[in-house]
C-alpha cells in the first residue's frame, strides 16, 4: 500500500508545481486563479504544496483557466507503480490437503 501512497503523493507534487508556474507564466495571482475556479486562495496553496489532493474535475477547470489540456498536468511523469504483492507479508496458505 504505501508505493501506491508514494507514488500518488509524488503525482500531486508534480501536479502542484505545474499550477503553481503556470499561473505565474499567466501572471495570475493565487487569489485570481483561486476565485476564477471558485475556491479560497488557501484551497488553492494546499493544492501547490500537495497537501490536499486536486479532484479530476477541479484541475479540469484549473487546465481550462489557465489554457492547458488537462493531459499537460500528467506529462513527463515516469513514475513507477509496482503493485506486485509483497508476498513477506502474506499469509501461508500452502495447500495442506
Amino acid at each position: 500500500m504505501q508505493n501506491i501512497e508514494n507514488y500518488f503523493n509524488n503525482l500531486d507534487q508534480i501536479i502542484g508545481k505545474k499550477i503553481y508556474f503556470l499561473r505565474l507564466d499567466n501572471n495570475m495571482s493565487q487569489a485570481e486563479l483561486a476565485k476564477k475556479i471558485g475556491i479560497s486562495a488557501q484551497q488553492l496553496q494546499k493544492y501547490g504544496n500537495a497537501k490536499n489532493r486536486i479532484s479530476t474535475a477541479r484541475l479540469a477547470l484549473i487546465a481550462k483557466v489557465l489554457d492547458k489540456d488537462i493531459s499537460y498536468f500528467y506529462q513527463s511523469y515516469t513514475g513507477k507503480l509496482n503493485l506486485t504483492p509483497d508476498v513477506s507479508i502474506a499469509p501461508n496458505i500452502s495447500n495442506t490437503s
